[in-house]
């Protein structure tokens, strides 16, 4: 394919970068859906979903390695993918950290960090490593090599030269994925201050929810190649925009209830007040999504359920309660509150956010 220059919108947005409608198949496969998604300049963006929903493939077409079969990418008011134009991904000025790090082996981590800065003077060029340096907290082994950094340091790395020649955009490909639980959880708040204070727009590709939360400031949740939701983390888990997101985004069960009014659901729980789905009317069945947290534990409550299972979590509980033979719901307690399984817990309802569906 030939690759055309670079043109300009028309249309001015304050948006970094914009998806419009892009959809990508391999062979009769469609990998991704008409979808649309925009990043505002200094936002950090995940791709959240499980293997195979397709959000690799969307970082790769932002990035230039795949070329969509249609819809339109812009980054900073300029065209970069479209049905006439597919810029090539070395000149869209876009960062890349990759799962595996893909560090020079024998390179030094300071000229490991300078690779991006070659045509840049020699001044410069150290001036701008010494900075990446200290931001990444290494300065002081900066004449190491890669094999003789641990996981995290060598992530700080690879982040360091993503960051280096100071791109529109840096795209993060699953990049904790081979490190242990605790240092994913610590690097993720680490990466996300280090590109924060670098004032870098970034796309996050993960599977991990937690990680997906601790970094982005816009969370894309993708299923089957669609985007089922493009929000805020607290949207996301609060407001779901369907049954999908409401079971993949934390912990929480439907509770089955009958409309009572415009307003009013009566459920097993009592009545819980929200807003219906259009075309409910009384004695419409719905379902209510109930979160851990919608379940304040009491031990004043005249309420009570049979605790039915519970895990240890080290700060807290998580209680299984029963609420008859074919529902139950979830409650988070501080873990010196220690109920044995079978016995009663008391409770009461703090149900902030009404998420309701038709059932």
């Amino acid at each position: 394919m030939s690759h055309q220059p670079i043109k300009s919108l028309h249309l001015m947005t304050k948006a970094l970068l914009q998806l419009n409608n892009i959809s990508l198949s391999y062979g009769a496969h469609k990998v991704i859906k008409d979808v649309e998604l925009e990043l505002n300049e200094g936002e950090i963006g995940c791709l959240l979903g499980s293997s195979g929903c397709g959000k690799t493939t969307l970082l790769r077409s932002i990035a230039g390695f795949e070329k969509p079969d249609k819809g339109e990418i812009s980054l900073r008011n300029q065209m970069i993918n479209d049905r006439q134009i597919n810029t090539p991904p070395e000149q869209r000025n876009i960062g890349m950290v990759f799962q595996d790090f893909a560090l020079f082996p024998h390179m030094s981590i300071k000229k490991n960090i300078a690779f991006g800065l070659l045509k840049q003077s020699k001044e410069r060029v150290n001036q701008r490593v010494s900075e990446l340096l200290e931001l990444i907290g290494l300065a002081d082994i900066a004449d190491k090599f890669p094999h003789q950094l641990s996981g995290g340091q060598q992530q700080r790395v690879a982040l360091a030269r993503a960051l280096a020649p100071k791109p529109d955009l840096l795209l993060l490909d699953e990049p904790f994925s081979s490190l242990d639980v605790t240092l994913r959880e610590q690097l993720a708040t680490e990466v996300r201050k280090i590109i924060k204070h670098e004032g870098i727009s970034a796309i996050l590709v993960t599977h991990d929810q937690q990680e997906a939360f601790d970094m982005a400031d816009k969370v894309g949740l993708l299923h089957q190649g669609k985007m089922i939701q493009w929000d805020t983390p607290y949207n996301l888990y609060h407001r779901p925009a369907s049954r999908y997101a409401a079971n993949f985004i934390g912990q929480g069960v439907m509770l089955p209830g009958k409309v009572l009014t415009i307003n009013s659901i009566k459920t097993e729980l009592g009545i819980i007040y929200g807003t219906l789905p259009e075309g409910c009317r009384e004695n419409t069945p719905v379902e209510i999504l109930i979160r851990p947290d919608d379940i304040v534990h009491d031990d004043d409550s005249s309420y009570q359920l049979e605790i039915t299972d519970k895990i240890f979590r080290g700060a807290e509980f998580l209680f299984t309660l029963k609420i008859n033979d074919n529902s139950h719901v979830l409650c988070i307690t501080p873990s010196h509150h220690n109920h044995a399984i079978n016995s009663l817990l008391g409770i009461k309802l703090d149900i902030t956010h009404s998420v309701i569906f038709k059932k």
